[in-house]
């Protein structure tokens, strides 16, 4: 599991937010492209704004400098041509890092399957992440959560999600109300012991279903980038 600090600079003012992510090798981590939506308009736009990626392995609790922890920085992000802001299918993003992590017992890469078993409703799901965890403020989670999700009839996930080409995502739910939040996107969804989805967005209120990235959609594409993962030096 993968906590990305995303501070951006913009005319003389510093936001910060968070997202998850999952590494997939030892030099890049799979999250939300939507994440780093502020530094993209920046490139393209040229305008006076920047963000700095900094991706921090094996926390447990993030609010504390934990030994197990390995803190990189990131010198690519790379979203698939088809990414769209109102396209939420291709919602991914491979971050290449500045260096490689170190592989311990905690930080262990998990490199996508090729292909995986086909979901069906009700099957039974796992998402994490330190995003919000209460729904009345902004409060962050310290301490990495995971919750049981169950995957949702393609009706269903239509009808919460009428924008959405839901044949291309996945959705899920909890039932006993919880759900994945703001703060979580990119977060990994295993499913099986595979893993499925990222975890990309749904209501404001963090309630019914939430909607998925499908990683085996996108399986070609990640395959091509991880053959180049050196950083591009500069000129």
């Amino acid at each position: 599991m993968a906590f990305l600090n995303i501070t951006t600079y913009d005319n003389n003012m510093t936001s910060t937010a968070r997202c998850g992510g999952i590494l997939i090798s030892e030099e890049f981590v799979l999250t939300a492209a939507h994440c780093a939506e502020s530094q993209a308009s920046w490139i393209s736009t040229k305008r006076k704004a920047y963000s700095k990626i900094v991706v921090i392995l094996g926390a447990h609790n993030i609010d504390e400098q934990e030994q197990s922890q390995q803190k990189i920085g990131v010198c690519e992000q790379i979203k698939p041509p088809e990414y769209s802001t109102q396209r939420d299918e291709h919602d991914i993003m491979l971050l290449k890092l500045m260096k490689k992590a170190v592989p311990n017992q905690y930080v262990l890469p998990i490199r996508p399957r090729q292909s995986g078993p086909k979901l069906e409703p009700h099957n039974l799901c796992n998402v994490a992440g330190w995003g919000r965890i209460n729904t009345f403020n902004d409060k962050m989670a310290s301490k990495l959560q995971e919750l049981n999700m169950t995957i949702v009839a393609p009706d269903e996930c239509a009808k919460a999600f009428p924008r959405v080409n839901t044949k291309k995502c996945i959705c899920a739910k909890n039932t006993d109300k919880k759900s994945s939040c703001r703060g979580d996107s990119g977060g990994p969804l295993f499913c099986n012991q595979y893993l499925h989805g990222l975890v990309n967005g749904g209501n404001e209120k963090c309630t019914g279903p939430r909607l998925f990235t499908n990683v085996f959609s996108h399986i070609e594409w990640i395959n091509k980038i991880l053959k180049n993962p050196k950083c591009k030096k500069e000129s």
